[in-house]
Formats: C-alpha cells, structure tokens, sequence
C-alpha cells in the first residue's frame, strides 16, 4: 500500500472518530420557561424605551411648532431675528432622538429648516412659506400634532 492511501485511510479512521464521539455526546437543548419570561421581560423594558422615546418626540416636536408659531406671529422682530429664531429651532430639531415612525417627517422638517443659514436668506417670506406648508401638512398628518 502507497504511502498516500496510507494517510487516507488514518484520515477517514480520526474522521468516522471523531463523527461517532459528535453523535454520541449530542445533547439536546430545550428552552427553559425561566428564560423566556426573561426574554419577555426584555421585549417589554424595550417596548417601554420606544413609547417613551416617542413620546418625548412628539413633545418636543410639539414645542418646536408652538415655538415658530410665536416667532412667525411676533410683530415685535425684524426679519434677522425671525431667522436666527428658526436656526434655533433647526439646532433644536437636529438634537431630538427621532422614533422610526416619524424618520421622514424629521427629515422634510430639518430640510425645510435648514434653508437658513447664519447669514440669513435672500427670499425670508418664500422660505417661511416653505415651512408653514410643512407645518401644515404635518398637522393634518399626525393628529398629535397641535395646532
């Protein structure tokens, strides 16, 4: 016998060895009730960081919008002022913890602030009107939004 066929052989003999050890030492693995009522326990403390990042969101979001109300309404600022009070609301804006859900609201709304820039803009009403669109229809989207 080759020296080759030799080397087989011996390795075939450690692989059927070690196959035979692997099936006689298989255990079977079974879930113990303890441990999913951990997992459940899990699941729900994670459920409950979700409601409450939501809802510290939506009240957020919330004083935000209430915030450009006051600043569009007031009769009291200049222009320059206005502006620097949305950039205000954009850092504002770019600071929250936003949920999934509400990813894309978060995003037309940072896009529709960010038209600001320090020095300010050329058009103040085309862009003010801009983000009153989008308040807007934020409003009728989401009915936790107040009005």
């Amino acid at each position: 016998m080759s020296k080759k066929a030799k080397i087989i052989i011996l390795l075939m003999l450690a692989l059927s060895i070690l196959a035979l050890y692997m099936i006689l030492t298989l255990q079977e693995v079974t879930v113990k009730p303890n441990s999913v009522q951990n997992s459940e326990d899990y699941n729900q403390k994670v459920q409950e960081k979700i409601e409450q990042v939501e809802e510290k969101y939506k009240i957020a979001l919330n004083e935000i919008f209430r915030d450009y109300d006051n600043l569009m309404m007031s009769r009291e600022l200049d222009d320059s002022e206005k502006v620097e009070g949305i950039i205000k609301l954009r850092d504002e804006l770019m600071n929250l913890n936003v949920p999934a859900q509400y990813k894309a609201l978060h995003f037309d709304l940072f896009k529709a602030f960010s038209n600001f820039n320090e020095q300010g803009i050329d058009d103040l009403s085309q862009a003010v009107s801009e983000i009153d669109d989008l308040v807007f229809k934020a409003r009728e989207a989401y009915n936790w939004l107040s009005s």
